[in-house]
């Protein structure tokens, strides 16, 4: 195949095809890297989905506490509040592990693409698809956290509560919360998170930035060749590469001043935006994310064809 940094310049899908459901690491370092990824990032994720969607606000026993103001209305608010804030604190906490996993895998990659490596995300394989799964679980708990309207009621009810406590658990949960309180106020703070620590960490090195987001273009550009020439069994896999294309097309834009959409963007853009708008069965969900979470999409540098697709 062809260099896969080369054709996404040109505007051409790398002709690559990456079995998701059957990756395996060529060498023991790939093999390190990604089994970090999957014990640090996919079994805590696996265990943080299921009570992070079943999360259930307390707004009624804070709104008794706030109209009927009591000890023991107080206190009944506080007590059930911690075991959501405590929830609330793993889930932040884990966002700072999948970034610092992202970083690593960004880094694994560069590494090798310093060394004239240039079809690595098709040698890798399985890193690419640790690639897909990070966007997956970013994408993923941003959902979660946007559905979750009171969230933040609770964190401020704890924290000014919370002040008043003596105990030392609560005290060291209350320190945690000032920057946990700036991260669940983004939109998508995981989103957030990942531009922000991206930018943080090549801020000094415009080169290897710019490096960074020629490689999330080629993730998109993979995602998306896979995807166009191939449906797999498992809809779960097909649906990990469109989610694959929406997360790294959204990194970009949140990292890059210009965002994913110009002319002269490092992706197929406008292939891999036609495939997520016209996927069956439709991904509104998807497609929501794009149009509201970007913030170069209707700028006057997009291509007019690509904010087309989310404006009809």
């Amino acid at each position: 195949m062809g260099g896969l940094f080369s054709c996404s310049i040109s505007h051409r899908l790398p002709d690559v095809f990456i079995d998701f459901d059957n990756v395996a690491p060529i060498n023991e370092e790939e093999t390190r890297i990604v089994t970090e990824f999957n014990e640090q990032v996919l079994k805590k994720a696996n265990e943080l989905i299921p009570l992070f969607s079943a999360y259930k606000d307390q707004s009624i026993l804070i709104g008794q506490a706030i109209s009927k103001p009591s000890e023991e209305n107080s206190s009944a608010a506080f007590s059930s509040l911690l075991p959501n804030i405590r929830l609330q604190l793993d889930v932040y906490k884990f966002s700072e592990v999948l970034v610092s996993q992202f970083l690593s895998l960004l880094e694994f990659v560069i590494n090798l693409i310093q060394n004239d490596s240039i079809q690595i995300l098709d040698q890798y394989a399985a890193v690419t698809k640790s690639f897909a799964q990070a966007f997956d679980l970013i994408l993923r708990f941003d959902e979660i956290k946007l559905s979750l309207f009171k969230l933040l009621n609770d964190l401020s009810y704890f924290r000014r509560v919370g002040m008043r406590n003596t105990n030392d658990e609560i005290a060291e949960m209350i320190a945690i919360t000032n920057s946990s309180t700036v991260f669940y106020g983004q939109p998508s703070p995981f989103l957030f998170a990942a531009a922000n620590k991206v930018k943080l960490a090549y801020a000094s090195s415009p080169e290897k930035l710019s490096q960074i987001l020629t490689l999330l273009g080629s993730i998109t550009d993979v995602a998306t060749s896979v995807l166009s020439s191939h449906r797999f069994p498992n809809e779960e896999t097909n649906l990990l590469c469109l989610r694959c294309i929406t997360g790294a097309v959204l990194l970009y834009d949140h990292v890059s001043p210009n965002g994913p959409f110009t002319s002269n963007s490092p992706m197929a853009i406008l292939h891999a935006m036609r495939l997520l708008v016209n996927y069956e069965p439709k991904q509104t969900g998807l497609i929501n994310t794009i149009k509201f979470s970007s913030k170069n999409l209707n700028n006057s540098l997009s291509m007019q064809s690509v904010k087309d697709l989310f404006n009809n």
